[in-house]
């Protein structure tokens, strides 16, 4: 890892991350799901795997059946038809997610997300969404975490309706995370979905909208409800340059 190019690989979210949401809001790269799907699995390592363990638990809570699985695991089991599993590696060439496509069976529908359209991953999927993070120089995932949970939101608003839009604001000039990773119920007040890892996340006494701790790390920075900017830290050990 070096420091001075992580610096640059982290001044340079902002631009990539308006970029995202240009393309979000020009077109949803999910579009191509047309079909319900009985269950939803998300096989990855490192950060990949952290990205989809959030959004399982969301996906989870509005009702639909998705789990987030370790590509290294040996206990993989074969899902069979009816499943969307999405493999995440911003490389392409994460050895345990490709060793875990070879587990799976023929059944399930195969979709890779990736960083690198001519990787191994994107050319054994059946389709492939792109991340669009750029290169990651300073050799931790950053952009690319933070891309893959965007588009992974994307495809939570795909399998449950909600507008693409909201998840575009990720890559506004004003990081509008309370509408983009919280909940809104019908009494018009903001809660954070629930999930196993504790009560909801604070950071000063101000919630991090979205999912409890460790899920603070959804963004390097957010916005409080009270319109101050927090910031949020990623536990430790959680960025990855195994994705």
């Amino acid at each position: 890892m070096s420091a001075e190019l992580f610096l640059e690989d982290l001044h340079r979210k902002p631009e990539t991350l308006r970029a995202l949401a240009s393309r979000l809001r020009a077109a949803d790269p999910w579009a191509f799901l047309t079909r319900r799907h009985a269950r939803v699995v998300f096989l990855g390592m490192g950060s990949s795997a952290y990205a989809a363990g959030v959004v399982a638990a969301r996906l989870r809570h509005r009702g639909i059946f998705a789990v987030a699985e370790l590509a290294s695991s040996d206990l993989l089991p074969r899902w069979g038809a009816g499943t969307l599993v999405v493999a995440i590696s911003a490389s392409g060439r994460s050895r345990e997610t490709l060793s875990a496509l070879d587990r799976l069976g023929r059944e399930a529908s195969v979709v890779a997300l990736t960083n690198e359209p001519a990787s191994p991953l994107a050319e054994r999927c059946e389709r492939t969404v792109f991340i669009h993070a750029g290169p990651e120089p300073g050799g931790v995932a950053c952009r690319s975490y933070q891309h893959t949970l965007a588009l992974l939101l994307a495809l939570e608003a795909r399998l449950t309706g909600w507008p693409l839009e909201a998840v575009a604001e990720v890559g506004s000039d004003r990081l509008k995370a309370p509408s983009i990773f919280s909940i809104e119920p019908t009494n018009g007040s903001r809660t954070s979905p629930p999930c196993s890892q504790g009560p909801t996340a604070r950071t000063s006494s101000r919630r991090v909208a979205g999912c409890p701790p460790p899920c603070r790390a959804l963004s390097c920075f957010v916005r409080g409800h009270d319109g101050s900017r927090s910031v949020a830290r990623p536990p430790t050990g959680l960025t990855s340059t195994s994705t």
